[in-house]
C-alpha cells in the first residue's frame, strides 16, 4: 500500500518527499486513522524556514521560542470536505496554546484551497516570504504565504 504522502505528492505536489523537509524540531504530531489507513496529519513544530520565523517573531512581537509552527497538514483527498482539516487546526492551535505558542503558519502560494481553508479559519495573512529548500536532490524557490492564529488566551484571573 502506497502511504498517504506519496499519494497526495503524486495527484497535489505535497507533501515533499525530502526527509530534510521535515527535520524541523517537533513539538507534537497527530495523524487521522479510518479504517486502519492513515488519512490526515498534522504537527506543530518549533521552526519553519528562516524568513518566516523572522517576520513571525517582527509581526507578533513575541520571541521564538513563544511561536509554534502548524506544518505538514495534509488529508487524504476522500476525505475533504467533512471538516477534518479544520479539526486537525483545532487540535495544533489548541496544543500550541497550551504550550504558551501563538500558532503560525506558511503555505505555498500556489496552494489555493489550503490558502481557503486558513482564511475561513480566521488566520490573518501577514505577509509573503521566499526561501529555498531541497527535495530529493533538487533545489526548489518557494513563495509563501505567512500566517497568524489567534492569540494565546490569557490566563484566567482569580474570582
Amino acid at each position: 500500500m502506497v502511504g498517504l504522502g506519496a499519494r497526495l505528492r503524486a495527484v497535489e505536489g505535497y507533501p515533499p518527499e525530502s526527509a530534510e523537509y521535515y527535520d524541523s524540531p517537533r513539538l507534537a504530531g497527530w495523524v487521522a486513522i479510518q479504517a486502519g489507513d492513515v488519512v490526515g496529519h498534522v504537527a506543530l513544530h518549533e521552526r519553519s524556514a528562516d524568513p518566516v520565523m523572522e517576520l513571525a517573531e517582527r509581526v507578533t512581537e513575541l520571541p521564538l521560542e513563544r511561536i509554534g509552527v502548524l506544518a505538514r497538514l495534509f488529508v487524504a483527498i476522500e476525505c475533504r470536505r467533512h471538516g477534518l482539516a479544520r479539526r486537525l487546526i483545532d487540535i495544533t492551535v489548541g496544543e500550541s496554546h497550551r504550550l504558551g505558542r501563538r500558532p503560525i503558519l506558511d503555505v505555498n502560494i500556489l496552494f489555493e484551497p489550503a490558502i481557503a481553508l486558513y482564511e475561513s479559519c480566521g488566520w490573518e495573512r501577514v505577509g509573503e516570504v521566499e526561501f529555498r529548500y531541497r527535495d530529493t536532490g533538487r533545489l526548489l524557490e518557494i513563495r509563501s504565504h505567512v500566517y497568524v492564529g489567534p492569540a494565546v488566551p490569557p490566563a484566567p484571573g482569580p474570582n
